[in-house]
């Protein structure tokens, strides 16, 4: 599978920020969901 410009681009500015993913991830009150291309953040109910 190729990847695009604009997905090669997704990719290296997701590496970018992966310690602040991981940051958010180990935090109790937030939900963190890590696909390939995004990350989703969501406060726990």
């Amino acid at each position: 599978m190729k990847l695009s410009s604009n997905s090669l681009r997704l990719s290296q500015r997701k590496l970018e920020l992966a310690s602040t993913i991981h940051s958010l991830a180990a935090l109790p009150y937030l939900d963190v969901v890590d696909n390939t291309f995004f990350t989703i953040v969501k406060l726990r109910p």
